[in-house]
């Protein structure tokens, strides 16, 4: 697959020191960052889907007892 990118000459020279500065060819600089972008917020939800049922269910566990479940399965 291919994409075309529109980037000012600012936006290309920031691009091209980062990737640079990192040991990477732009592409690689590009597909690492976006995919650690789409990471992040994935794992942002998650959090912010756990918390809403802790806010719902605020029981908590301490290590002991959740070893101790584990144990007992």
């Amino acid at each position: 697959m291919s994409v075309t990118i529109d980037l000012s000459d600012n936006e290309q020279a920031i691009l091209e020191n980062y990737a640079k500065q990192h040991s990477l060819t732009i592409e690689q600089a590009i597909k690492t960052t976006l995919l650690e972008i789409i990471e992040d917020k994935v794992d942002l939800l998650a959090a912010e889907e756990a918390h809403k049922e802790f806010v719902k269910n605020p029981v908590t566990y301490s290590h002991d007892d959740a070893w101790a479940e584990i144990m007992r399965e």
